[in-house]
């Protein structure tokens, strides 16, 4: 309201009580979590935090160039987001009042801001005055951010189911595990000699494993880094591994072609079981939701299903190309194979018979993932992302990443969804089916198309049910005029 600026209304009692705090019109007001602290903005540009109950002033945090139009407060209580006439949008630490974030991608005044109503959700939501609606992803900002720092050192990237942890390994050996909250590194130790080729956090989110081109399996304490256990994995570079989903077991793929897999608790380096083949090599495994079996992706085609306790071959699934990646559902009845051709393949596990063949992505499968009905199916290569209904084999929506040398897109896509790539990283979350970009900055002046090469995908938790796809821009001399934003936007939508 306009003179008083701030009226509180008891609503037991009915009292009515009114502060003057801004120069001008309040725009929005808020309390924070259980009532303690009132957040404030106006005209003026600036944002009040008021004790809630003596109704001083705590803080005021100065940044915006004209009207902070509103501010919104996490679940948590310990950040501050703003947005106002300047079109950005300023995330802040609520405890000291220093600015944490800047993110500029409206180019009109933004009216709008909100966090996810989550305490372990973190995306925020804005809207502009021409009706555009941003979704951003706070974990991604970190994420984009390490991608910046140690593009040329990052080898592997995974984070806990809750994304409130990333751990990174890096191409000289060294592993790192950061808050994705504070924003902060927790620690970083050498635990290979080599590249780190795969690393996962187990269920509990207690334990982390990698593994290198040391041929080592290292076993991690994720509260304070240090190596709970080494295995020796072969004498070759261990490229995967994985826990159990009971977190008893890990299993790991060499460049030997062979699987093999540890006890969590053992005190001993050898493997339990190392199983081969025979005719083909294993470049990829995952484990059955129970962790029974260990199913296996071989580079002639075959999928080889194992038991986890034996080591005895239950099946032996026919396949016409090298298997790239692999994916279980949540029931464990169906498996997903993608391929170099392009293709994905589903198996029932029950009896061995294929299901059905999905065609087109134009490149190899890097990422497979069903959704947790498995209804639905996201195949996704460097170029583009499709996601399929299981149920008639039609696709349902395609997302393209890269324009040809021509400057075309490989099929027409979704003028909605169309997307280029710049001299950044772009990422894919099935879940949502989102790209987000991270790009350089707005004033660089040698902006760059590139196509993307290099693919890594981030697994979250230990189910593999959400993953990430990143794809690394290789070096291209091709100019560009077109840039969309230096920061991380998940999703866009129009009214």
């Amino acid at each position: 309201v306009p003179f008083p600026n701030l009226v509180f209304i008891d609503p037991l009692s009915g009292n009515r009580n009114s502060v003057y705090c801004h120069d001008g019109l309040i725009r929005s007001a808020m309390f924070t979590k259980n009532a303690t602290k009132i957040v404030s903005c106006g005209s003026e540009g600036k944002i009040i935090v008021w004790n809630a109950e003596t109704l001083e002033i705590e803080m005021e945090l100065l940044g915006h160039e004209g009207s902070v139009l509103s501010v919104s407060v996490n679940e948590e209580g310990s950040r501050i987001i703003s947005c106002g006439e300047d079109a950005t949008v300023r995330v802040w630490n609520a405890e000291d009042g220093s600015p944490l974030r800047l993110m500029m991608a409206h180019k009109d005044p933004v009216k709008f801001c909100s966090y996810a109503k989550s305490a372990t959700d973190t995306k925020i939501i804005t809207c502009d005055v021409a009706g555009r609606v941003h979704v951003w992803s706070t974990v991604v900002e970190v994420l984009n951010s390490l991608l910046r720092r140690f593009a040329d050192d990052l080898s592997c990237v995974t984070t806990t189911s809750d994304s409130m942890l990333l751990a990174a390994g890096c191409s000289n050996g060294r592993v790192m595990l950061w808050d994705t909250v504070e924003r902060e590194n927790i620690w970083e130790y050498a635990h290979h000699t080599g590249r780190v080729e795969a690393i996962a956090f187990n269920t509990l989110r207690s334990l982390l494993v990698t593994c290198g081109a040391d041929g080592r399996v290292v076993l991690s304490y994720v509260n304070d880094g240090k190596q709970a256990m080494v295995f020796d994995g072969s004498q070759e570079p261990v490229m995967n591994i994985c826990f159990s989903p009971d977190d008893e077991r890990i299993a790991g793929t060499s460049m030997d072609g062979k699987v093999v897999v540890f006890e969590t608790e053992s005190t001993e380096p050898a493997p339990v079981l190392t199983l081969e083949t025979g005719a083909g090599r294993a470049v990829s495994c995952v484990w059955s939701p129970n962790s029974k079996t260990i199913i296996g992706g071989c580079n002639d085609g075959s999928l080889i299903v194992w038991s986890a306790s034996t080591g005895s071959v239950f099946s032996a699934l026919n396949g016409e190309a090298t298997v790239t990646c692999l994916s279980v559902d949540l029931v464990g009845k169906v498996v997903a194979a993608g391929n170099v051709l392009g293709r994905t393949i589903l198996y029932v596990l029950e009896t061995s018979e294929m299901l059905c063949e999905l065609r087109s992505n134009p490149y190899p499968v890097r990422e497979v993932v069903f959704n947790q009905e498995t209804t639905r199916l996201t195949t996704m290569c460097t170029s583009q992302a499709i996601t399929w209904d299981l149920a008639t084999g039609y696709k349902l929506r395609v997302f393209d990443f890269v324009v040809d040398k021509n400057r075309l897109f490989k099929s027409v896509p979704d003028s909605q969804h169309a997307t280029f790539c710049h001299w950044g990283t772009i990422l894919f979350d099935h879940e949502s089916e989102t790209a987000v970009f991270d790009m350089v900055p707005m004033d660089d002046p040698l902006l760059r198309s590139h196509y993307l090469s290099e693919t890594r995908s981030i697994v979250s938790g230990n189910t593999g049910v959400k993953r990430i796809m990143v794809w690394s821009a290789a070096d291209n001399p091709v100019p560009d005029k077109l840039h969309t934003t230096h920061d991380a936007i998940t999703s866009c939508h129009f009214s």
